[in-house]
């Protein structure tokens, strides 16, 4: 804007002239703060940054494209213009690609190093006779002025076309050339013929930056109101915008005094369907307009890659990032596909790392890798300039390199090429990196061990840490009482969280149990043990674990004691002549007026003696350690009775239990009510049902008796708490209202009464 500010200014001050010294000077006056306007909208723009990112525009001049065997060469010509629409010469571009279609290509973005063939198009006609001393100056002193790679042609149009001088360099003779040019009073102005002329002139020019400047003081016309030009406006666009010969037209229209009124809406439109510049102005200003069109070939770029479209047509839109990260994308440029033309086999490194052994983990990208038969690995050892023997490897994303060809801290080039199945070299790729890696040791752990009696087996529940190298786990029970291997129990399985160890064959005991992660090539990576596995399978245990499997079991036991009881009742019957079987006396004298050894004295002391054998039965039972066959059984027994008891008496209060702590599958602060009695806690046939290793079978239970709640260890593997205290072989304790209950080391739940 302060350009043309500028111009305005100096066109005042040449027209001022022939004013007199008085006007002259008033005049100055009212220019001078127009004048410092300008300098201060200047100095604005010179204190801030060069361009903030919403003022630049990325211009896509014309495109190349030329269509090969195997695929299309693609060329953007562009520039990059500031907010005023001026030329960005020091532009600083860190990266572009151009999308085409749904694909995003990578590009290379360069100054063009072909040669730039210009046809400086005149306008000779009438009108323009006197700006023509002007014109031709302007033409001469951009001709001079052009970079060295830029050659000229030379064409004059008025009524007729006029080759004046052909591509050349020699900046002399197109000098002489263009001051021979001279305007033809009364004759026409044959625009469209000119630049159709020039286009065609152009397109005998070999491949690379092509531009027409056409300047002209009027429109299309041979006299007021009749065309001049046997070509239309439209042949020229259609001729201009070839697929494989675009040509950027750059139009300067002259307003002069005696040219009749320019089209300055179709000459704009001229340029930008082209993808060239539109400037006017007065025949003073004629050789800036010539500079500024000349120096934005001088400063443009050229975006080129190869593109695989299929056949039909398509768009391409170039995006570029200059310094600062500001992306510009241009607009799209459509072109036309003939054929089907297949991305080519190529391979990219996308990665390398290391893995636990320091051997070195290539992460590739394959393009088409199904035509790519063999990879084969060359190693360059930087440092010590050595080349190693070629590796084959298979055609794989990832590719594992031994760490025995590196040596540590040094720097290392590999090239990765792809071959077709005769060995012929398709691709290849090169990839720098220094050999520096940082081993990190696998661990693996047994967080918990669960013995299931109805299958039987030991569940185990596994953690690993950089194990990713592991192929398999190994693993055996180790007897504690005699510190051995038990035979039979050595297992090879795949790496999981949760492993299962059969006990078929396996007696009672406590076992140790012995854990390995093995990677492919049979190197053992970590190991751990697990002391303290306790296996009991009792008989009360069988058949217990006999009325769970199979309800026929359960008819079966039923009849025993039926028959049981049928005996002993038989037995108390009195018999067939009205006598009764006296079992034993129940009315005994008193003890100290019998002696020592009657027969009522014998039978005191026997019955005395069964009395204290039953006190002490009842005070061992209920001291047993939870995992007692007889407790489980007892439990078993009396579980159905208790609970028809309690539900058909005795009314329960409300009571709850929260979550508080638990793995991340279960809900933190979910609540569960017990809304009948026993309320049994376990991984499965539960009231309460928690799926995780560390959770038994029937875990705990909960009791109500007398008013009260109490809670008991069913005899779980990893233990029961309450309020952080072990109750495990405690008997039942008193549940209180906020206490927490720990199941294991990972659940605890909170008992709350409403």
């Amino acid at each position: 804007m302060s350009k043309q500010l500028l111009r305005k200014h100096i066109t005042s001050q040449t027209s001022s002239r022939s004013l007199s010294k008085h006007e002259n000077y008033a005049m100055q006056r009212k220019a001078l703060p127009l004048l410092l306007l300008t300098c201060i909208l200047l100095l604005g723009l010179i204190s801030k940054p060069v361009l903030a990112q919403s003022s630049y525009q990325l211009l896509v001049n014309y495109p190349e494209i030329f269509e090969g065997p195997n695929g299309i060469s693609l060329g953007l010509y562009f520039t990059i213009l500031d907010g005023y629409g001026e030329i960005v010469s020091d532009a600083e571009i860190l990266s572009a690609s151009i999308l085409l279609d749904d694909d995003v290509y990578a590009v290379d973005v360069g100054k063009p190093a072909s040669d730039a063939f210009i046809v400086l198009t005149l306008d000779s006609s009438g009108s323009i006779a006197r700006a023509m001393p002007q014109t031709r100056q302007a033409a001469i002193q951009a001709v001079q002025n052009a970079p060295e790679e830029a050659v000229f042609a030379v064409l004059q149009f008025n009524s007729t076309i006029t080759l004046m001088q052909d591509f050349s360099k020699d900046r002399d003779l197109l000098a002489q050339q263009i001051e021979t040019i001279q305007a033809v009073p009364g004759s026409g102005t044959c625009l469209y013929d000119a630049a159709f002329r020039a286009l065609e002139l152009v397109k005998s020019a070999p491949r690379g930056r092509r531009a027409i400047i056409l300047l002209t003081d009027g429109k299309d016309e041979l006299t007021p109101g009749n065309p001049c030009s046997q070509h239309t406006y439209d042949d020229v666009l259609s001729l201009a915008t070839r697929q494989e010969a675009r040509v950027p037209i750059h139009t300067i229209g002259l307003s002069t005094s005696a040219s009749s009124a320019l089209n300055e809406a179709q000459l704009r439109d001229m340029a930008s369907s082209t993808g060239g510049f539109a400037e006017f102005g007065e025949q003073s200003s004629v050789s800036l307009l010539f500079t500024k069109i000349v120096n934005s070939l001088s400063h443009q770029w050229l975006a080129q890659t190869d593109v695989y479209p299929s056949s039909g047509k398509h768009s391409a839109s170039l995006t570029i990032t200059l310094a600062g990260g500001i992306q510009l994308r241009a607009q799209e440029v459509p072109f036309t596909s003939s054929g089907d033309f297949p991305l080519p086999p190529s391979i990219a490194v996308n990665s390398v790392s290391y893995d636990n052994q320091g051997n070195v983990l290539m992460d590739l990208n394959l393009q088409n890798p199904s035509l790519i038969a063999s990879l084969e690995i060359q190693i360059i050892d930087l440092d010590n300039n050595i080349v190693a023997p070629a590796l084959n490897a298979e055609v794989a994303d990832q590719l594992k390199i031994d760490a025995g060809n590196f040596e540590s801290g040094n720097e290392y080039r590999l090239m990765i090429r792809g071959q077709d199945e005769h060995g012929i070299l398709l691709t290849e790729t090169p990839y720098d990196f220094r050999f520096d890696p940082t081993i990190i040791q696998g661990a693996i752990s047994i967080l918990s061990v669960e013995a299931d009696y109805v299958v039987p087996e030991f569940l185990l529940e596994i953690r690993s840490q950089n194990l990713d190298e592991a192929a398999s786990y190994e693993l055996w029970l180790i007897d504690e009482r005699s510190n051995t291997v038990v035979a039979g129990t050595k297992r090879i399985v795949e790496p999981s969280t949760l492993v299962h160890i059969p006990l078929e064959t396996i007696r009672n005991g406590t076992y140790s149990i012995a854990l390995t992660a093995i990677a492919a090539d049979s190197q053992i990576l970590a190991e751990t043990f697990y002391a303290n596995a306790v296996f009991r399978l009792g008989l009360l245990t069988k058949i217990s674990i006999a009325i769970q499997n199979s309800p026929l079991s359960l008819l079966f036991i039923l009849g025993i004691l039926i028959l049981s009881v049928a005996f002993l009742v038989r037995k108390l019957k009195p018999d067939s002549k009205g006598s009764v079987v006296l079992l034993e006396k129940t009315a005994i004298e008193s003890a100290e007026s019998l002696d020592d050894w009657s027969e009522d004295a014998v039978r005191l002391n026997k019955r005395r003696l069964r009395e204290q054998i039953r006190h002490a039965r009842d005070r061992a039972r209920s001291k047993l350690d939870p995992v007692d066959d007889l407790k489980l059984t007892t439990h078993a027994l009396t579980k159905s009775v208790n609970n028809t008891v309690l539900q058909a008496g005795v009314e329960l209060p409300v009571s709850r239990l929260i979550v508080e702590q638990a793995p991340e599958s279960l809900e933190l602060g979910k609540s569960f009510d017990i809304g009948r009695v026993p309320y049994s806690i376990g991984r499965k046939g539960a009231s309460l049902e928690f799926d995780f290793p560390i959770i038994s079978r029937v875990h705990a239970e909960i009791h109500f008796q007398n008013g009260e709640f109490f809670i008991r260890d069913d005899g779980s593997t990893n233990k029961t708490t309450l309020d952080d205290v072990l109750i495990t072989a405690e008997g039942a304790i008193p549940l209180k209202s906020g206490a927490v209950i720990g199941l294991g080391k990972r659940i605890r739940l909170r008992f709350e009464l409403a």
